[in-house]
């Protein structure tokens, strides 16, 4: 059975945290950084102020780790293997963080609005990141986790950017070695030499378009009537799918260039304010809505089934109200209303790909 401790996170007293606003786990490492509002008395009034700091496992602020800005953090993303966190802010500056170093790495300069995508690469080697202006930028970060401070490639849209997917072809296709985590964490290098990207790229106006790192054109896959909540991209980049504020599920097939072959369409049941989705891989989407447990979409078999959460024993009130995944320990994770947390492992099935939590 497994043990769990709860530690305190413990900030600096001058920092004045008022409330905290988002929070990052690192993928492999045990870092989290969490963003925070800090407010405090100057003569010209009460002034707010965006803080972000990074903690250890059990707590413990790493001090030099600290950003922070006059405005709030609007996103913050872990890299895959390093330990460098990006944070992109509500004034358009983008920063990275390198833990090992102790360094700083700004671009002030970045976008001319919040910043509102916010997304590594496969192998690491890229950052995109788009604003509510509607123009994306892809930057080369080096193997040490430095970001060079011109990017590569700008896209401009006509509307705010929403969510974007990227798809590493060169890095999935590698043959050279079986990629793990740990050939990503130990040969940073190795994996995303050959790296470029490919983005699926969401606007407010609920349009999705395609675009690559070394092409001009960019092209409009779908165009949805309603605002999409969610995007997520299937384990072999052979499906799109797409989830609307009135929680519409569409799985569009992509074809050559790519295009759109195929699309089709359920409505899901549920509280869309309320709704939380994770993909969980091999065609398996989880989604939670205030429910008694978690319901699981199998989009290969075209069938879904419910966690319940009665089996833990908790309170007749309990209902899940977010939902998490770990890849790497296969650990499916629901908390609920009265600050509970459930988990299910997953189960592979056989060859084919299927399987249960």
């Amino acid at each position: 059975m497994s043990v769990y401790f709860d530690f305190e996170i413990k900030p600096s007293s001058h920092q004045q945290i008022s409330s905290h606003e988002q929070t990052a786990w690192h993928n492999i490492y045990a870092l989290l950084a969490v963003s925070s509002k800090s407010e405090y008395i100057q003569p010209s009034g009460l002034v707010s102020a965006g803080v972000v700091n990074v903690f250890l496992d059990e707590g413990e602020l790493i001090e030099d780790a600290n950003m922070q800005r006059p405005c709030m953090a609007s996103l913050m993303k872990w890299h895959p293997a390093l330990k460098v966190i990006a944070v992109g802010w509500e004034n358009g500056e983008l920063c990275l963080f390198n833990e090992p170093e102790h360094a700083f790495f700004e671009n002030t300069n970045a976008h001319k609005a919040s910043i509102t995508v916010l997304e590594w690469s496969s192998g690491g080697s890229r950052l995109v990141t788009g604003d509510q202006n509607g123009m994306l930028s892809i930057w080369n970060v080096t193997q040490h986790g430095h970001l060079i401070n011109t990017p590569i490639k700008v896209v401009e849209r006509n509307s705010a950017l929403t969510h974007c997917l990227l798809h590493s072809p060169d890095f999935t296709l590698d043959t050279n070695s079986d990629f793990d985590f740990n050939t990503l964490q130990n040969e940073p290098s190795k994996s995303s030499a050959r790296e470029y990207v490919e983005y699926y790229l969401c606007t407010r106006d609920g349009s999705v378009v395609f675009g690559e790192e070394k092409g001009d054109n960019c092209v409009i896959l779908v165009k949805e009537e309603d605002t999409l909540l969610k995007m997520f991209l299937s384990d072999n980049a052979s499906e799109l799918i797409t989830i609307t504020q009135r929680l519409f599920l569409s799985v569009h097939e992509l074809g050559d260039g790519p295009s759109i072959s195929d699309s089709t369409s359920v409505k899901l049941s549920g509280r869309p304010d309320m709704a939380k989705f994770e993909w969980i891989g091999m065609g398996l989407l989880a989604m939670t809505s205030a429910d008694y447990g978690v319901r699981i979409w199998d989009l290969i078999q075209n069938s879904n089934y419910m966690l319940e959460l009665n089996s833990f024993n908790l309170s007749p009130d309990d209902v899940a109200t977010c939902v998490a995944y770990n890849p790497i320990k296969s650990l499916l994770a629901a908390g609920t209303n009265n600050q509970k947390i459930v988990l299910w492992k997953y189960v592979y099935a056989g060859t084919e790909p299927q399987g249960k939590i």
